[in-house]
């Protein structure tokens, strides 16, 4: 299952996103992985949240390279049952046009190493309305 949490720019998201990844701290049996930009706000995290910033990884550019990144933190970890991605697009170059492929591709991740992605991105929730499956949910 990938859910979207779409809003515009500076209406919350980032805040919503940490409040949904720690309540999911103790949903989960697992773990939970939170991917975001900077070490900025660290501190508002859950100590059971596995928190990577990708400041650190300056090599994952892409949409492929960060499916990769994810692959191999689950191919380390099997543990790992939720991700939670922070401003997709402050972390790789995907067009906004482009955004379905990607979604398409954390469905299949999703299926194939169990895990249930929460991704934020800047955008109209309408707009994101046509991804809308079994497998993608847009979040309120």
């Amino acid at each position: 299952m990938v859910n979207i949490l779409a809003a515009p720019q500076g209406s919350g998201k980032t805040q919503k996103m940490t409040e949904l990844a720690n309540e999911a701290v103790s949903m989960y049996n697992g773990n939970v992985a939170f991917i975001k930009k900077t070490h900025h706000n660290t501190s508002d995290f859950s100590f059971d949240l596995r928190v990577v910033c990708m400041d650190d990884y300056t090599t994952v550019r892409n949409e492929n390279e960060l499916v990769a990144f994810i692959l191999g933190m689950s191919a380390a970890n099997h543990d790992i049952e939720a991700v939670f991605i922070d401003g997709i697009y402050r972390l790789i170059k995907v067009d906004v046009s482009e955004i379905g492929g990607f979604l398409d591709r954390l469905v299949r991740t999703s299926k194939n190493c169990n895990i249930e992605f929460y991704i934020s991105l800047s955008a109209k929730p309408e707009d994101m309305a046509k991804y809308e499956s079994e497998e993608i949910k847009i979040l309120d």
